[in-house]
């Protein structure tokens, strides 16, 4: 924490105002390219609060004030970031009514008396010549969110699919604020000031895209928080809660070798092996009778999106390599590059014995810059992390990564102008600036970082 500033506590007040309401004019604002210019803005403003609240004190009360006020303003909005609560809705559905969504795309012949049932909800899912890609304790949270709706429909306070996007914005709502008592209970245990949960609690693009669009990915940070946690618990315990997390959304499992080393190896281990075996049982077993991959292998092998890295990896193999012929296919063999790149990384974290907290940043930071896919909210699993920095305790590259995480997550709401084209024309068609724009700077930070030594 920098050296504490008199007119500090004031400057936080107006570099929050300033977050809210630009944070209010961006999902207020009718669609078109006003709202990702004052979601950007909003993220701008967010950043200097975390700069203002670093040097001045900050009570819980009103660093939870703005966590509701945020997260508020994005409840009473439509979950306009994306389709994706809908495709939970229909999976939820599926598994309820007795068929296996890792088998049946939502276009199946087998599910059409469900598409004539539950018309309007079907007609909403994108994508549905492409079975499910989420693993099993999401699709448990789905399952649990689809039962919420329909106690929900039936009293007549909401209906129709507002009865899902209620409930699955409930389930993402409790994992947020988990996630911030989480960081909180370790906030203190370090005897650190609460102005270390601001890039969590007062994030703009946290609130939009969790409790406001309802994805899940909140659910697996809770989870993996809880099991990395500095507060010692039962190992098995710490192991079983980070395979749920890792069977919620895979990330979490490069964790696991850093989580052991907070004690309980062997029973941490195994705890986690046999948790994650039972949990990913019912993807694994439908996928080898369905005799595909699933959404899950569409998903890796061919989805690409706003990735800056990639492309560039991916385009002098063009002329190299065929489409369209297996791993000699330069899609392919530059996701493979990009794994066997990230997979080196992870090992030489784990050979120098990497805190955790420090290890789950620069892993997260290396899968945002290297994905072949980046949506908004890949950026969010980067905040946590932000909270948790040692900065005294970083290295100058580590240094540079939290720096440009921080940067994308305040700029990544301006790929939104692709998702507004999309809805406006039907067209999924990036601007050349987009990835320069958001990905630039966090390069432009780690090549300082890398040549500065050189230089002097």
């Amino acid at each position: 924490m920098g050296a504490a500033n008199p007119r500090g506590p004031e400057r936080t007040a107006l570099a929050y105002a300033v977050l809210l309401g630009a944070f209010i004019w961006g999902v207020a604002a009718p669609d078109g390219a006003v709202r990702p210019l004052a979601l950007v803005g909003a993220g701008l403003a967010w950043l200097a609060a975390c700069a203002c609240a670093d040097r001045s004190p900050l009570t819980w009360r009103a660093l939870a004030l703005g966590f509701v006020l945020l997260r508020s303003v994005a409840w009473f909005t439509a979950p306009a970031t994306s389709g994706d609560l809908w495709r939970y809705a229909w999976e939820a559905e599926v598994w309820l009514a007795g068929e296996n969504p890792y088998q049946l795309a939502p276009s199946a012949p087998e599910l059409a008396s469900l598409a004539a049932r539950l018309g309007e909800l079907h007609a909403l899912v994108e994508h549905a010549e492409v079975p499910a890609a989420y693993p099993p304790v999401a699709q448990f949270a789905f399952v649990a969110a689809a039962l919420l709706a329909r106690v929900l429909d039936a009293s007549a306070f909401v209906d129709g699919p507002q009865a899902y996007v209620s409930s699955l914005r409930l389930l993402a709502l409790g994992a947020d604020v988990a996630v911030l008592l989480l960081l909180r209970r370790w906030i203190v245990a370090s005897n650190r000031p609460l102005a270390a949960l601001v890039p969590w609690a007062w994030s703009p693009l946290v609130a939009l895209e969790f409790s406001g669009a309802g994805h899940f990915d909140v659910l697996a940070i809770a989870l993996a928080l809880a099991a990395l946690g500095p507060v010692a618990g039962p190992a098995a315990l710490r192991g079983a809660l980070l395979a749920l997390a890792a069977a919620t959304k895979l990330l979490p499992a490069a964790f696991a070798p850093f989580a052991a080393e907070r004690g309980g190896r062997a029973r941490f281990l195994a705890a986690f092996f046999v948790v994650l075996a039972l949990a990913a049982a019912p993807q694994v077993f439908a996928l080898a009778r369905s005799g595909h991959g699933g959404g899950l292998a569409t998903y890796a092998s061919v989805w690409e999106s706003s990735s800056l890295l990639f492309r560039a990896l991916e385009r002098p193999l063009w002329p190299l390599l065929p489409s369209g012929a297996g791993w000699l296919d330069a899609k392919l063999a530059a996701r493979a590059l990009v794994v066997v790149g990230w997979l080196g990384l992870l090992a030489a974290l784990v050979r120098g014995r990497w805190a955790p907290e420090r290890a789950a940043l620069v892993l997260c930071g290396a899968f945002l810059l290297l994905s072949p896919t980046f949506h908004p909210w890949y950026a969010a699993w980067a905040a946590p992390w932000l909270v948790l920095r040692r900065v005294e305790h970083e290295l100058p590259l580590e240094r540079a990564l939290a720096r440009g995480l921080a940067l994308l997550l305040a700029l990544a709401p301006a790929q939104y102008v692709v998702l507004e084209r999309w809805r406006a024309e039907g067209v999924w068609s990036e601007p050349a600036w987009l990835a320069p724009l958001m990905f630039g700077p966090a390069l432009c930070l780690l090549l300082h970082a890398v040549l500065r030594p050189r230089a002097t």
